[in-house]
């Protein structure tokens, strides 16, 4: 094998399981998962890494949408709950932008440091397995989803907007025009 075709990156080789082990996973899968009330309190951010999609807020996540919730009633004094509504869901989207953000900056740092290697720059693979494939790959998945969120929070500001304008049109007098006159020829 030549150097070049030591640098070419490949997929890591899976693992095809036994028939014992298919076996003892089916009867593993019919026990059934967290019997307990505190163990599924538990369980149920078991799959939350990022926190981008999270549904239930935890303390920490209010914490964190406090400020922002505050400063965008401040910016935007929502009037009726319609408003309101569309405030805070702008709140909870500017949120994930921001975790959208941390996250693309966490994986790339994370990933040029798995591929670095001294004097040579990038390297095209790690030992760790890490890839510059696997770079990109962070990277652009992250874009995706903030520009989904981005997207969201532009309509959420259209609505908004569209709303507050047509408040203020309701409270302002249509003109008097009087009777249009008769066309004389």
């Amino acid at each position: 094998m030549t150097n070049a075709e030591s640098n070419v990156p490949r997929a890591p080789a899976r693992r095809i399981p036994t028939p014992a082990q298919l076996q003892a996973n089916r009867r593993n899968a019919r026990r059934g998962g967290v019997k307990t009330e505190a163990g599924k309190l538990v369980s149920r951010l078991n799959a939350r890494k990022s926190g981008i999609f999270a549904v239930v807020l935890t303390p920490a996540d209010r914490d964190e949408l406090a400020p922002i919730l505050e400063s965008f009633m401040a910016d935007f004094r929502p009037v009726g709950q319609r408003e309101k509504d569309i405030v805070e869901e702008m709140a909870l989207t500017s949120l994930r932008l921001q975790r959208c953000t941390r996250l693309e900056a966490e994986r790339f740092a994370a990933l040029s440091a798995a591929c670095a290697t001294p004097g040579d720059g990038l390297a095209l693979s790690s030992p760790s397995g890490a890839t510059i494939v696997d770079l990109f790959r962070a990277a652009v998945g992250v874009q995706r989803y903030e520009a989904s969120f981005w997207n969201r929070f532009m309509r959420l500001s259209r609505e908004l907007d569209r709303l507050q304008h047509g408040r203020a049109y309701r409270n302002v007098p249509a003109p008097d025009v009087g009777q249009p006159e008769a066309h004389k020829p």
